[in-house]
């Protein structure tokens, strides 16, 4: 019998456009897993993901899918837009792309996005993008704790 197949570790960005792209993701995963700590679940016990590294929090992975797109692609055309970045923010290498420690510095647009404010239809105030995160990983627990339906966080504006 053969032994199990480990999945392939991910690839690194091979372009500046991919390398931003991957950091902000990994941005959105760090909001989504300090907002899971918040709650009685236990971050590496997710679905989507299940197949990947073990020592990776699956759940969060899980819950980062619709706002890694809903920032990484904003921000993405919000800086095509405005330029505020350059050839030097990114390091390149044949096959390989980063991010420099100065292009590391979009973070700063990245705090500025999560703080927009939306109007929430069904709490009937405004919340900030941050907080939807965390009433993201609320509706888990009320799906585990209380048995209501999971409604799965899609942008309504």
């Amino acid at each position: 019998m053969a032994p199990p197949q480990r999945p392939h570790p991910p690839t690194p960005p091979t372009n500046a456009g991919n390398a931003f792209i991957s950091y902000l993701n990994a941005l959105v995963y760090a909001r989504v897993l300090t907002a899971l700590r918040s709650t009685p679940l236990h971050p590496a016990i997710g679905f989507l993901h299940s197949d990947t590294d073990r020592r990776r929090n699956t759940l969060a992975l899980d819950l980062a899918e619709p706002f890694k797109r809903l920032f990484a692609e904003r921000l993405l055309k919000r800086t095509a837009h405005q330029k505020p970045l350059k050839p030097t923010d990114f390091e390149t290498d044949v096959g390989r792309a980063s991010l420099s420690n100065n292009g590391r510095k979009i973070a700063a647009l990245m705090r500025e996005e999560l703080s927009t404010t939306v109007h929430h239809r069904t709490l009937k105030r405004k919340v900030c993008y941050e907080e939807l995160i965390h009433l993201e990983a609320l509706k888990l627990v009320r799906l585990c704790l209380e048995d209501t339906p999971y409604k799965p966080f899609h942008p309504w504006w």
